[in-house]
C-alpha cells in the first residue's frame, strides 16, 4: 500500500493555518461574512473544529487576519524606487 494512504501525511502548524484562512475566503466571498459558518471553513479546509479554534478565537478574527494579510500585500517594495514623476509612477505600479 502506498505510504500515503497508510499514515496521515504531517502538516506544519503554518500550512495548516493556511488552509483555514484559504478556506475561509472562499466561504466569505461565496456565502458573505454572516452567512459563512466555521463549520463550512473546517471542511474546505479539511481539519477540525478544534484545530480552526488553536489559531483563531472566533469567525471575527479569521476575517481580521485575512485584513491583515491583504493589507500586508498592498505595502510597496521596499526595493521598489521612488517615483520621482508621473511616468516613473505609473511604471511602479506595473
Amino acid at each position: 500500500m502506498p505510504k500515503s494512504l497508510t499514515t496521515k501525511q504531517k502538516t506544519t502548524p503554518e500550512e495548516r493555518r493556511a488552509a483555514i484562512l484559504g478556506a475561509a475566503f472562499e466561504v466569505f466571498v461565496e456565502r458573505g461574512f454572516e452567512a459563512a459558518t466555521t463549520a463550512e471553513i473546517v471542511r474546505r479546509a479539511r481539519t477540525s473544529k478544534r484545530t480552526l479554534y488553536e489559531f483563531f478565537a472566533s469567525k471575527q478574527e479569521i476575517l481580521t487576519a485575512l485584513i491583515r494579510y491583504g493589507a500586508a500585500k498592498m505595502q510597496p517594495s521596499p526595493e521598489l524606487p521612488e517615483p520621482q514623476n508621473r511616468q516613473q509612477f505609473l511604471v511602479v505600479l506595473e
